[in-house]
């Protein structure tokens, strides 16, 4: 079982669907509840948003961070049980690929780094031409702009 964190009240549909869910150790679901300060019935949730957490090493720092997957929106009024599945799923699945291309590297760089996809050919090129011989990539390689 996956454990929770759980603000606000949410229904027993959405708790046995949430207690059905298990994944690796050390990942977790934030689960809120949303309400309507404005509304007549302002105390029921229209909504909960779900997503998933995990603590990692920072792949520069190697310092433990907490990260935060894609939030996914279930309203209460429009909900099938493998629609909720698929969302807490593919909450996890965003996290993880994100890490994914974090941590993947190839000769030392980080080719497919998400916080520099605009260089994505830049970093291939440097890492097939092995970075640790090319004093110009040490910096890339270090998370530093590209201008080489």
């Amino acid at each position: 079982m996956m454990k929770y964190i759980l603000h606000g009240y949410i229904p027993i549909w959405l708790a046995k669907i949430v207690d059905g869910i298990s994944y690796k150790p050390g990942w977790l679901l934030y689960v809120t509840a949303l309400n309507d300060k404005f509304a007549i019935n302002w105390r029921e949730p229209y909504a909960y948003s779900i997503n998933a957490q995990c603590t990692v090493e920072d792949v520069t720092t190697r310092v433990p961070i907490t990260l935060h997957g894609p939030t996914v929106t279930i309203y209460a009024d429009r909900i099938e049980e493998k629609m909720v599945v698929d969302l807490i799923f593919n909450s996890i699945r965003g996290l993880e690929f994100h890490e994914m291309e974090e941590q993947f590297s190839y000769n030392g760089v980080r080719i497919f780094d998400p916080h520099r996809r605009e260089h994505q050919e830049k970093l291939f090129e440097l890492a097939a031409i092995h970075p640790e011989l090319d004093p110009k990539a040490k910096g890339l390689i270090m998370g530093e702009s590209i201008n080489v």
